[in-house]
């Protein structure tokens, strides 16, 4: 990848590879179901999943957490994330007291209901370190 990042595109979301040297840190994932696309997209891009070495999530709502139990499991990263979102990481739930912000935000949030929650809780363990 020439560019210092990459930016992936999944339907509404958007999601982000900062290089790191010859790594990555992946910023949020998207859905559970943009997996397959996500990995096709990175095959396209010449990267191994192995070469994402960290997961840092802007928050913990499904559109940035989705498809995060297979990236962690395939390349072994180390999540960054807001200690506060740790428990409802753990749980596989979005933070019923997180409003949206606008309208839109709000149709697809009530959307998002539909198609529930990520499908299962973190397989790995969650270390929070204080800095």
């Amino acid at each position: 990848m020439a560019d210092s990042f990459l930016i992936l595109k999944f339907g509404i979301t958007r999601i982000f590879l900062i290089s790191i040297g010859k790594d990555y840190c992946l910023v949020d994932t998207s859905y559970p179901s943009e997996y397959r696309k996500f990995v096709s997209a990175l095959k396209k891009h010449k990267i191994s999943p192995a070469q994402i070495k960290y997961v840092f999530l802007t928050h913990h709502h499904t559109n940035h957490t989705g498809f995060l139990n297979e990236i962690m499991n395939e390349s072994g990263a180390k999540l960054i994330a807001h200690k506060d979102a740790v428990p409802w990481l753990k749980l596989g739930i979005n933070n019923p007291a997180m409003k949206p912000t606008n309208k839109v935000v709000s149709f697809f949030m009530q959307l998002n209901k539909f198609g529930g929650p990520p499908k299962k809780n973190l397989p790995f363990n969650v270390t929070i370190n204080d800095f």
